[in-house]
């Protein structure tokens, strides 16, 4: 299920992150075309790869506009296992996620007698999750973040639940605050999850001396990993707290109850959470009845986070796979109840919602099941893929510059090509207008750089049209096989052409 390469914005840029870091020492990138545009008074930005910030001087390094928390696991697993450990990062987190689900569960459970069945059931209601399943296939932070965050969570609890605060208990608060320290690194927004932690901090003790000393030594480690995003922060964009990322545009209160209905549709869809939701029901009344101080700990840890989230109109669901192993535990533990009803009731129907909880878990179990075998999701390049940008390098020179849409970053990565956006869809003085193209294309005739143009997009029409009217163009065969992209989000996988500009 592991990808053969990354293309497209967020799962290239990660792993480009990963790269630097390696080979670099840096997590910033370095565009040699930047330089270039600002030469010839063109914008900079299309000279970038989707999702990297224009840098701070013209032949510059440029930094992400996403944080580089995951790169840092990628890049300890390249360091160790090579390009294949990279791509292994992130199915090897949701082993770990639902290892922490089962943990979590059971330690909220506690002595209850079918403590083991509800952590067993929600660890298969995490484990057959196909949006779960689908996160996994691609380099992307959302796993990351959802891991972090869950272990924190998880060692707070364990840390409250202290006998005594003693040594064992700093130091499960210490643990937890790094956790929650590199969640935020890996997705700042994480950071509206510390309610939870600052509630079990304060309601696990009982003097105000224990108190203070579990919110500090949970506020050491945090700051330790808050303290790197911060230096990076400043390093990369000037400020501490900036990110580069112009996303809050997209942020409006009236498209609340729209992407509150979509997203909600999608989540609990039958082959998602629409068939669990009976038992996420009964384990969230269970559980408040049974341990209110874990269902306040769960609902200020992740409402938060949710309730900024709504405004997003472009909110998708993996936005919000942190929520997923809540699912699953109260899942579970609703699972557990109801098991718990039924052995009170007749052997038949005792045997009757057996059955029906196994055909549950097998029937979603075979939903995600062909996603080990082969599938299509945003930012995957196939092996086939991979060895056609092998072939895109041989089909150019060194020197050559290609344009091309979402697929640049790749381009570079693995053609080890220069690439330009023309098309790109920006805010008005970012984008190249028509007569910034063809000024391009001129510098890069004066410069005698072969010029390419790769029709991966629909936005890539434009400037094919453009430079058809001014210049021979001529069509390389055969067609690659990549990503074709939609405008306003959507990619299928096509035979692509490559045009060549010019003599």
């Amino acid at each position: 299920m592991t990808p053969s390469g990354v293309t497209g914005s967020d799962p290239y840029a990660y792993v480009q992150m990963a790269l630097d870091l390696v080979q670099h020492g840096t997590l910033l990138h370095y565009f040699p075309l930047a330089q270039t545009a600002a030469h010839y008074g063109l914008p900079v930005y299309p000279t970038l790869a989707v999702g990297y910030h224009v840098p701070a001087t013209p032949g510059g390094l440029s930094p992400s506009v996403w944080p580089p928390g995951f790169s840092l696991l990628l890049a300890a697993a390249y360091r160790l296992w090579g390009e294949r450990g990279l791509y292994l990062t992130n199915p090897c987190l949701g082993l770990l996620a639902i290892a922490l689900t089962f943990g979590l569960t059971a330690d909220i459970v506690g002595a209850h007698r079918l403590r083991w069945l509800a952590a067993g059931l929600a660890g298969a209601w995490l484990a057959t999750s196909v949006e779960q399943a689908i996160r996994l296939a691609v380099p992307l932070a959302d796993v990351a973040a959802q891991v972090c965050t869950l272990g924190a969570l998880w060692l707070a609890w364990r840390a409250a639940h202290q006998a005594e605060f003693r040594l064992r208990a700093a130091g499960l608060w210490l643990a937890a605050g790094l956790l929650f320290g590199l969640a935020y690194f890996t997705r700042y927004t994480q950071v509206l999850a510390a309610p939870a932690f600052v509630y079990l901090a304060l309601a696990g003790n009982e003097s105000r001396l224990k108190k203070g000393l579990a919110l500090g030594a949970f506020g050491l480690g945090a700051a330790a990993l808050a303290g790197m995003s911060f230096a990076y922060q400043a390093a990369a964009f000037g400020r501490p707290l900036a990110s580069g990322s112009a996303e809050m545009v997209h942020f409006s209160l009236a498209a609340m109850p729209s992407v509150a209905a979509r997203v909600g549709a999608e989540m609990f869809a039958p082959g998602e959470w629409g068939w669990a939701l009976p038992f996420i029901v009964a384990g969230g009344v269970g559980l408040s009845r049974r341990s209110p101080r874990a269902a306040w700990a769960l609902a200020l840890g992740f409402a938060p986070p949710l309730l900024f989230h709504l405004p997003y109109e472009f909110l998708r669901l993996r936005d919000v796979l942190w929520l997923f192993p809540i699912w699953a535990l109260l899942a579970g533990l609703g699972g557990a109840e109801v098991w718990a009803w039924l052995r009170q009731r007749r052997p038949a129907l005792r045997a009757l919602g057996f059955g029906l909880a196994l055909v549950l878990l097998a029937w979603r179990w075979t939903l995600t099941l062909p996603l080990a075998q082969s599938f299509y999701t945003f930012g995957s390049l196939t092996a086939e893929q991979r060895q056609t940008l092998g072939q895109l390098a041989e089909r150019t020179p060194p020197e050559a510059v290609i344009a091309a849409s979402l697929n640049s970053g790749a381009v570079e990565l693995y053609a080890h090509r220069a690439t330009v956006r023309p098309g790109a869809l920006l805010q008005p003085g970012m984008a190249w207008t028509t007569e910034d193209w063809l000024r391009f294309v001129e510098a890069m005739r004066a410069e005698k750089r072969p010029l390419y143009l790769l029709a991966d997009s629909v936005e890539m029409e434009a400037p094919l049209e453009t430079v058809q009217a001014r210049y021979p163009v001529t069509e390389i065969a055969p067609r690659l096989y990549l990503p074709y992209y939609y405008v306003g989000g959507g990619s299928d996988n096509q035979l692509v052409p490559l045009y060549q500009v010019g003599p």
